[in-house]
């Protein structure tokens, strides 16, 4: 009986003695886990303002600074240019169309010229018979051009009333476009202007030559003329085009930079201001209009910021090339 005795309390005494064992190696884990986690607390908080900080820097010294071409312009009001848009079409120029008429009533002989042929001043288009004298004298080109139309035939009696020949010199051409009576007061002879197809292949830039300066009763327009070269073959009478004039609305202002300042970053635009000697900080701005290769600045800079105007594409790409190497803000 006292062995017995004897053995149970051997039994609760262990039991006692690892029941306290087990408590304390929790108490140890959670003490040093809570240990943990407040020394690693601190350093995370402080990694993320860091990048908040330096993530829109970029860091070039003098001489990346000289192999950029880093230039400034000072942000100041001024006025992007306003467009209007006309139509029109090509025509002949009729100052360099020829009608080809024969000096004597006669018979045709002989037509030596096919439509869409080019000819040279002084060259023999045709031959005729003149009845009266019962000789052959030739049709001779005046011009040099393309032959447009064609109206004789070997053996036709002919009597001087009809061209036999239309030949057209296509080096130079008409643009009649048509302007609507609210836009006259924009447009004034020599002034600029921009021609393209209507299908956009081809753009040229030219001058108004003429302005009609009757209204057509009709359409209620007035015709401006551009005269240019063809040379190209692009642009040929009949084809449709638009003109594209430029004009200043002197009461609007607004702040403008030259557009070569504005670059794309993620998903924002941004100007690049210098904050110190080596140091570009991307300023995120809200754009409006565009034109004449300035751009309208709604938000992000004011009047007398001194920005980056040449070489903020090279600070762009530095930008973007130390947020990928995971030194934003440094350039390197």
């Amino acid at each position: 009986m006292n062995s017995n005795k004897l053995l149970l309390t051997l039994m609760l005494a262990m039991s006692l003695i690892i029941l306290i064992s087990c408590n304390k190696k929790m108490e140890d884990d959670t003490d040093h886990s809570t240990h943990v986690e407040h020394e690693q607390e601190p350093v995370k908080e402080q990694g993320a303002g860091d990048e908040h900080e330096e993530g829109m820097d970029v860091f070039l010294s003098e001489a990346q600074q000289q192999q950029a071409g880093i230039k400034f312009v000072t942000v100041a009001s001024g006025s992007i240019p306003e467009t209007r848009r006309i139509y029109g079409e090509i025509k002949l120029n009729e100052d360099r169309v020829i009608h080809q008429y024969p000096k004597y009533p006669g018979i045709v002989r002989d037509i030596r010229v096919n439509i869409g042929q080019t000819v040279n001043q002084g060259d023999t288009l045709a031959m005729i018979f003149n009845t009266e004298t019962l000789s052959i004298y030739p049709v001779i080109s005046a011009i040099r051009g393309e032959i447009l139309e064609k109206h004789a035939v070997v053996g036709a009696v002919i009597h001087g009333a009809d061209p036999l020949l239309v030949i057209g010199d296509l080096s130079k051409v008409w643009v009649d476009l048509e302007a609507f009576e609210k836009d006259r007061h924009l447009l004034k002879t020599g002034a600029p202007i921009s021609l393209s197809t209507t299908d956009g292949e081809h753009t040229i830039k030219a001058k108004i030559s003429y302005i009609k300066p009757v209204m057509d009763r009709e359409t209620r327009t007035y015709t401006v003329r551009c005269i240019i070269k063809n040379t190209s073959r692009n642009w040929n009478p009949g084809r449709f085009v638009h003109g594209v004039i430029e004009f200043y609305d002197s009461q609007k202002k607004t702040l403008i930079l030259p557009e070569a300042s504005i670059q794309t970053y993620e998903s924002d635009l941004v100007v690049f201001i210098p904050e110190k000697s080596h140091v570009f900080e991307a300023q995120p701005v809200i754009v409006g209009k565009r034109g004449n290769g300035l751009v309208e600045i709604l938000e992000g800079v004011g009047e007398g910021d001194e920005v980056v105007s040449e070489g903020a594409f090279f600070l762009k790409s530095a930008l973007v090339t130390s947020s990928f190497s995971g030194h934003a803000g440094h350039g390197h």
